[in-house]
This record gives C-alpha cells, sequence and structure tokens, in this order.
C-alpha cells in the first residue's frame, strides 16, 4: 500500500526490515480489537436482550449495521496510521469512511437496475497495442507510445496508466438493460424479498396460552393448547385397546388424547444428549390435541437450536378427517408455521395434508385405527371413532 501511493513499481517488499514489518503488523492488531472486536462485542450485548425479552430473530437487527461498519473502518484506519505511521492518525474523525459505507447502503436498493458494460468485439487485445522491434523500439498502434522500451525496470508511471485506463475505457460500451433483464431483475427481487419475509414469519414470536384470550392484540398469534391430560388418567389406554378388539363408537375426550399423546411421544435420553451437543437441530416437542368445535386442532412446539441458541418453534394446524377410500386421513384446513400462514401459499397446504397421511409419520396403532374406521366425526366435547 506504501509503494502504491508513493508511485513504485507494483512488488512485494524485500523481507529484510523485520523490525518495521514487525511494527506494521501490530498496528493491525491494535486497530483490529479496536474498531472490530470492540464494537461486535458491545454490540451482541442487546441481542441477546431482545432474545431472552422473545424478540425471535429480530433481536439480532441492532447488530447488523455494526457489522456494515466495521469492516470499511478497519480498513480505513490501517491505511490512515501507515500514511505517517501515526496512530493519533488511526483515531481522528472517519467522515470520508462513514459517507462511503453510507452511499454504498443508499445503492443497495438500486442493485437489481444498475447498468451494465460490455466490451466490444473490435479484436484487439489491449496488452498486445505495444510491440518490439529489434531495435527495442516500441511498434504497434496510433496509441503506442513514442519512446523507447529499453526493458530496463522503471518506476510506476502515472502518465502511462491514464493512458492505459482512457483506452480501456474508449473500448467499453454503455448498454442499457433490456426488458427481458428488468423482468428478470424485478421477479427476483420480489422472490427475494418474499423468502425474506418468510423467515420473519416463521421465527416471529406466538403467544402461547392456556385459554383463548377474551381481548386478543391485533397483529399476535396465539396458540391455545389443549388440556386435561392430568385428569384423564390412564382411560386412554381402555379406550385404544377397545378400538384395537372391539366394535361400535369410541370417543375420546380432549384430555384423553393429551395423555395418550403425552404417553407415546416420550423424549428419550438419547434426544436430549443430541439437544446439547447439536450445532443446528430442530427437535420436534411432544403433539397436544384440542377440540375446536367440529375441528381438531394438532400442534407442537419444536426448538430450533443454533449454535448453542434455542428458539422456540411453533407448528398448528386445524381440519377434520376426510375418507381417501382406504381409510381415513387427518385434513388441515389451516397450518401455521409460526406466524407463517402455510394454507395460504398455493400448493403447500396439500404437500401438509399428504404428510399426515405418509408412512411412519404416524405411530402404528393410529395407522390401524384410521384403516379400520368407517367414521371419524369431532365434536365440542370428543372426538367419535366408528368402528365396524
Amino acid at each position: 500500500m506504501d509503494r502504491t501511493r508513493r508511485g513504485e513499481p507494483l512488488a512485494l517488499p524485500e523481507w529484510e526490515d523485520w523490525g518495521r514489518l514487525f511494527d506494521n503488523g501490530v498496528a493491525a492488531f491494535v486497530l483490529f480489537p479496536v474498531y472490530t472486536v470492540a464494537p461486535l462485542a458491545v454490540a451482541w450485548v442487546p441481542p441477546r436482550a431482545l432474545h431472552w425479552a422473545g424478540a425471535g430473530s429480530i433481536s439480532y437487527l441492532p447488530m447488523m449495521p455494526v457489522w456494515v461498519l466495521c469492516v470499511p473502518l478497519t480498513a480505513a484506519c490501517i491505511y490512515l496510521h501507515q500514511k505517517r505511521a501515526d496512530y493519533r492518525d488511526a483515531f481522528r474523525p472517519l467522515v470520508p469512511p462513514l459517507a462511503l459505507v453510507g452511499l454504498l447502503v443508499m445503492r443497495l436498493p438500486l442493485l437489481p437496475f444498475f447498468r451494465f458494460r460490455r466490451v466490444r468485439g473490435s479484436g484487439h487485445d489491449l496488452s498486445g497495442d505495444v510491440s518490439l522491434g529489434r531495435d527495442g523500439a516500441a511498434r504497434g498502434g496510433p496509441a503506442a507510445p513514442s519512446r523507447e522500451l529499453d526493458g530496463r525496470k522503471r518506476g510506476f508511471d502515472t502518465h502511462a496508466a491514464l493512458v492505459q485506463l482512457r483506452r480501456m475505457a474508449k473500448s467499453l460500451d454503455q448498454k442499457d438493460p433490456g426488458l427481458a433483464g428488468v423482468i428478470i431483475s424485478a421477479v427476483l427481487s420480489v422472490v427475494l424479498g418474499a423468502v425474506l419475509a418468510g423467515f420473519h414469519l416463521v421465527f416471529k414470536s406466538v403467544e402461547i396460552v392456556k385459554a383463548p384470550p377474551k381481548d386478543p392484540v391485533a397483529g399476535v398469534r396465539y396458540y391455545v393448547e389443549g388440556g386435561g391430560a392430568a385428569a384423564a388418567g390412564k382411560a386412554w389406554e381402555r379406550k385404544t385397546e377397545a378400538l384395537a378388539t372391539g366394535r361400535g363408537e369410541v370417543g375420546f375426550e380432549e384430555g384423553d388424547l393429551n395423555a395418550w399423546a403425552q404417553g407415546t411421544f416420550k423424549s428419550t435420553p438419547e434426544a436430549e444428549e443430541a439437544k446439547k451437543n447439536a450445532t443446528f437441530l430442530l427437535a420436534p416437542g411432544t403433539p397436544n390435541l384440542r377440540l375446536v368445535g367440529s375441528e381438531l386442532q394438532l400442534g407442537t412446539v419444536a426448538e430450533f437450536i443454533y449454535f448453542g441458541s434455542v428458539n422456540k418453534l411453533v407448528v398448528q394446524a386445524r381440519g377434520g378427517f376426510e375418507s381417501t377410500g382406504e381409510g381415513w386421513r387427518y385434513a388441515p384446513k389451516e397450518v401455521y408455521l409460526g406466524c407463517l400462514p402455510v394454507h395460504r401459499i398455493p400448493g403447500l397446504l396439500e404437500l401438509v395434508a399428504a404428510r399426515f397421511g405418509a408412512p411412519g409419520g404416524l405411530p402404528p396403532e393410529v395407522v390401524t385405527v384410521l384403516a379400520r374406521a368407517t367414521a371419524i366425526t369431532v365434536t365440542p366435547e370428543e372426538l367419535v371413532v366408528r368402528v365396524p
């Protein structure tokens, strides 16, 4: 960097003055923690506090400006220090670097509409404009220098560099983006925005409550859990046995359903150990069932683990049962992944409904009941299954 600023040839310095090289390294070692490590360490505190408060993925937004500023500020400070080898220069107000960062950020929304350049097919190579004859004289096109090249090592020639840049600029032609390019850029921008909005809704906090709120807050997604498992006791075991061996109708109350879910989907020591050692892991929770009118709500609170942090991911579906000709399956009418309404995205609701009936996705006793049943109805009080 020093050689370039002084106009010297672009070559690596000789590795002789180890003391000076060590001083330069120490300068970078001192400035990097001050302008990169320290700001990032301070900026990490608000996201952690917001995360503990339940802000979800939005809690990391205050850290984004620090990431944007640290890299150019560190490079600018190292450059200012190298000008005179004075640390005071590196800690003075950095208005030009900040202005550059602001300009770059302001231009980001215009990225899809930038103009593109292409090289004209002139057929000549810029590096071949100058050739040497036997006598060492420079020959070539009109832009060839008139002076002789003696092959000796020369210093950095600013005029020659400007001539080369001017020659390259003349060989370039501005071309406005066509209609197809504008359409593709607009579509990609919309798709990127939709994906980012989807991630935001998925990890947006969901209020987990035991009963529907009397005055729900606008814009807040609630997950009402079903209960009654403790009061139901072991009644679900007798009812499931009656389904497997008997005939007629068997009714399951909400407590029976949740007692069965807690007894069937138990966490294992292997799963808990995997949570402790995982870097990235989506750990499903215990299913929860709730009777809502003539529909069954099926939900769970999963844990999304990444680098030691744990985010709760609420998945809830609501719907009834429909006959497939070979049995019955759960057919959700609405599905929410966090706060993302999956049922409003074309094609996804069908994939989710098919997943509920996929082989291996349900316990064997549930698969048997769905295959044997002649009717499955949902009432506000119980889930009624009729078997022949």
